[in-house]
């Protein structure tokens, strides 16, 4: 199967040591938020499929790259011109998305700590415990198939049933009416 998607933006940042990092950007024009869930049951994997395909592309340029996040940026439909200064102070752009449990990779997206370039915020100095859910060891996030070639659970079965009653609940993806 080949799969074919356009990246928004893929940012890369290289270690003193040559290690490699890339985190994927996709601007939305209205809200998108990442759900765990959703992954885990093989549904939502568009930013976390373009961001293993980009590190595993044999012939791409971020081949061999750690992955360090996926970001969904809302984006202001209507900007307005400005100066960059202060486009910095009033804009607050918010972020949604999944970034690599390693504090090298928050310090490189956030070196101040700011909590506007992650989806999470800093308390203390350390991320916020109440949003565990926007980091984790991406290297193990990536969706898993059964020997079914299903998606989700280790039998694959179980995601389905669960995707299978959000549908009939009218969550989630629905089928096109046939006309």
């Amino acid at each position: 199967m080949q799969l074919i998607g356009t990246v928004d933006r893929a940012d890369e940042w290289v270690e003193e040591d040559g290690t490699r990092w890339v985190r994927v950007v996709d601007y939305k024009t209205g809200s998108k938020k990442l759900d765990l869930k959703e992954v885990y049951c093989g549904l939502d994997c568009q930013m976390l499929l373009y961001l293993f395909s980009l590190t595993r592309d044999k012939s791409g340029r971020f081949t061999g790259a750690e992955p360090a996040g996926v970001l969904y940026l809302l984006a202001d439909p209507a900007p307005e011109t400005t100066t960059r200064q202060n486009a910095a102070k009033s804009v607050e752009y918010k972020l949604d998305g999944l970034v690599r449990d390693e504090q090298k990779v928050f310090d490189a997206m956030d070196a101040d700590e700011t909590g506007r370039y992650l989806p999470f915020s800093f308390r203390n100095g350390a991320p916020s415990p109440y949003q565990k859910d926007k980091r984790a060891d991406i290297a193990k996030a990536e969706p898993h198939r059964a020997a079914s070639g299903r998606p989700g659970h280790p039998d694959g079965r179980a995601a389905l049933r669960r995707a299978d009653r959000r549908r009939a609940a009218g969550d989630g993806p629905q089928p096109l009416p046939v006309v």
